[in-house]
């Protein structure tokens, strides 16, 4: 029978929930490892490397995997891993709202393009629309189409939206006030988010429109996550077709990082990391 720990890897094996979802019960399960003391040292150690292996770009999973590395240097580890995680959920369960919050007190743009499905960012749009009339065009965000189901969801919550398709960035960040982008990760020179994230930000930058970054700390990564991972299959004698996920765009594009935590510019964000501690054992793991 396998432990708490074993569980826990396959539960996250398993798992093809967002990012969000699959830190909650990450979170829990750490917590309630911790409270039981039900691993040692060692456990512990595999169980962050265990996480980090199969993060793919998942930066939260490679930010609690060196969280558990480094309080394995304290002596009374479980204490130290029951303090930190503790905290590090309860930041995570209100990031969402302190972070609609503070967009909406710091901008209040009419109209915004976003793309993709992001909770974070329909939380923004949420709060923006409580306080002025909203139109958001979202770009379709193909090839799995999230855009479409993101703007179904806004428009049933009663924000006015107009699908996009992706190709129309360029055109379409003509009319709006700005580029509002979730995260997949941040680091201090680039943003990876959803494919297109990239055109969206250009687009911005050439018409002069601000892009605002929006995501929780846990997204924040010292070191590369990965590259656009496209893949290419055959669909027919002498036909491939190509098709991505995600992509990274530079920071410099970006006029505002929107945390929990804190707020800043792209030159800010590269000091947020100069201080950052990690595990050399996750040395090279995040590419």
């Amino acid at each position: 029978m396998k432990d708490g720990v074993g569980k826990l890897l396959d539960r996250i094996q398993r798992s093809n929930g967002s990012a969000f979802t699959i830190i909650e019960f990450v979170l829990e399960d750490i917590v309630r490892i911790a409270a039981s003391g039900g691993a040692d040292r060692e456990r512990w150690k595999d169980l962050a490397l265990g996480i980090a292996s199969s993060m793919g770009r998942m930066a939260p999973l490679y930010n609690v995997a060196n969280l558990i590395l480094l309080s394995l240097e304290d002596y009374e580890h479980d204490r130290r891993i029951l303090e930190e995680f503790k905290r590090v959920r309860e930041h995570h369960s209100d990031s969402v709202d302190i972070i609609a919050k503070r967009f909406a007190e710091e901008f209040s743009p009419g109209t915004l393009m976003v793309n993709s499905y992001s909770a974070t960012v329909k939380a923004c749009l949420t709060e923006l629309s409580r306080r002025r009339d909203v139109t958001v065009k979202v770009a379709e965000s193909l090839p799995m189409g999230e855009g479409v189901m993101f703007a179904d969801s806004l428009a049933a919550g009663g924000i006015e939206c107009q699908i996009i398709s992706d190709s129309m960035t360029f055109e379409c960040m003509k009319k709006v006030d700005m580029f509002l982008c979730g995260a997949d990760a941040v680091l201090p020179h680039k943003v990876y988010n959803k494919i297109g994230s990239r055109a969206m930000a250009h687009a911005a930058r050439q018409e002069g429109k601000p892009t605002v970054v929006v995501c929780d700390t846990l997204k924040m990564v010292p070191e590369d996550v990965g590259d656009s991972a496209a893949k290419t299959i055959a669909i027919g004698p002498c036909l491939k077709r190509c098709s991505a996920l995600f992509e990274s765009f530079e920071a410099s594009l970006v006029d505002r990082v929107i945390t929990e935590r804190w707020s800043c510019g792209p030159e800010d964000l590269r000091e947020k990391f100069r201080t950052w501690k990690y595990s050399p054992l996750l040395d090279g793991m995040g590419r």
